[in-house]
């Protein structure tokens, strides 16, 4: 029997975004939503929404799909806690999160990343997001080009 290439390549719904230019400020003690505004070429189902205020994988069908997400503070220096997390539907329990809980008073830290990949059972709808919490006296800044966002689903 013949096998072809579209029996092997099953991946279907997957779209990814990133942050094109560096973010304002964050805000120090507060959460804030990773604003990812750039989907060139990957995103053929339209399951990213990269508009103001939405930022977010929204999963068009029930079942399993599999997320990643890799985020770059810059200017980091005199954090207490940094963390990201993966928030689904607008709440606060993070369906996947990295936090990273640094102490870095006093430190000289220009950059950390955090990233997570993780399996999520959606129903149709379901939309997830990425947040950047930042606690301290620094200001730091999304990095472009290395805070990425996508997904795709399994089954």
């Amino acid at each position: 029997k013949k096998i072809d290439f579209s029996y092997m390549n099953q991946h279907k719904n997957f779209g990814m975004m990133r942050i094109s230019a560096a973010s304002t400020p964050l805000s120090m003690n507060t959460t804030t939503l990773c604003p990812f505004d750039w989907d060139y070429l990957v995103n053929p189902y339209s399951v990213c929404d990269i508009s103001a205020g939405e930022h977010k994988y929204t999963c068009p069908e029930t079942g399993k799909y599999f997320f990643f997400f890799s985020a770059r503070l810059t200017n980091a220096s005199y954090n207490d806690e940094n963390s990201a997390a993966v928030y689904v539907n607008g709440g606060t329990s993070p369906a996947a999160a990295y936090s990273g809980g640094f102490n870095m008073n006093g430190n000289i830290v220009q950059n950390i990343v955090f990233g997570n990949s993780f399996i999520y059972n959606a129903t149709a709808a379901d939309y997830l997001q990425v947040y950047m919490y930042t606690y301290g006296s620094g200001d730091s800044n999304m990095a472009n080009n290395t805070c990425l966002f996508g997904g795709w689903q399994l089954d």
